[in-house]
C-alpha cells in the first residue's frame, strides 16, 4: 500500500471514529512554529473541513507558522505523482470518494506561512473539541517533553517549552475524556514523551 493510501486510510478511520462522539464539531490542531510539513497539514485540514468540522489551528506564539516540502517548493500534485503506484489523479479521486467534495487545486502550492488561530498555551477548556491533531514536520520534534528546548523562529525557548508542557497537559485531558488524538509522522513522537504529573 503506498503512502498516499495509508494517509487517507488513517484519515478515514479517524473521521469515522469521530462520529461516535456527541461533542461540538470542532477539532484542535497544533502546528510547530517552524517547519510544519505542508502536505500533511493541508490535506488533513481540507479533509476535516470537507467532513464538516471546524478546525482551530494553534502554534507556540500565534504568529504564522512556516511550512516546507521535500524537495523544496514541491507541489501537492508533484508529490502525488512521485508516489509508487499512485498519481495526482488517484489522490483527487480518493479525496472525492472519502470526503464527498473535490480536492481544491488552489491548495497545491506550498505557502511560506500558514495562519493560525492563536497560541496552544491559551487553550483552557477542551469541552468544545472532538479530537486533537498533531501534523508532522521536522519542527514538531522540538515540542517533545525532553528537558531540552531552543528558540524556533519567532518562538523563544520559553514559548517552545510552555507549548510542549501545554501539549502534554492537553494530551492527557483528551485521553482522560476518551477523545481521540491523531499524530502524523514527526508529530507521532510527541505523545511518546508525554508524562503523567509526578512520574518520569
Amino acid at each position: 500500500m503506498n503512502q498516499l493510501k495509508i494517509k487517507f486510510s488513517g484519515l478515514f478511520i479517524f473521521i469515522l471514529f469521530q462520529a461516535h462522539f456527541a461533542q461540538q464539531n470542532k477539532i484542535l490542531v497544533f502546528v510547530s512554529q517552524e517547519n510544519c510539513y505542508y502536505s500533511e497539514y493541508i490535506v488533513m485540514i481540507a479533509a476535516l473541513q470537507a467532513s464538516g468540522y471546524e478546525v482551530d489551528v494553534r502554534s507556540a506564539t500565534g504568529a504564522p507558522a512556516t511550512t516546507y516540502m521535500v524537495p523544496a517548493n514541491t507541489t501537492i500534485e508533484e508529490t502525488a505523482n512521485t508516489l509508487s503506484g499512485s498519481s495526482y489523479s488517484d489522490f483527487q479521486s480518493q479525496f472525492q470518494s472519502l470526503f464527498g467534495s473535490p480536492w481544491n487545486s488552489a491548495l497545491n502550492n506550498t505557502p511560506m506561512n500558514i495562519n493560525v488561530d492563536g497560541r496552544i498555551q491559551d487553550i483552557t477548556d477542551i469541552s468544545s473539541y472532538k479530537a486533537f491533531v498533531l501534523p508532522g514536520g521536522i519542527g514538531t520534534v522540538d515540542y517533545r517533553i525532553d528537558g531540552t528546548y531552543s528558540n524556533q523562529g519567532v518562538a523563544s525557548m520559553n514559548d517552545v517549552q510552555t507549548a510542549a508542557e501545554k501539549l502534554n497537559e492537553l494530551g492527557l485531558l483528551f485521553l482522560s475524556e476518551s477523545k481521540p488524538i491523531l499524530a502524523q509522522c514527526h508529530g507521532a513522537s510527541l505523545p511518546v514523551f508525554w508524562r503523567i504529573p509526578a512520574t518520569s
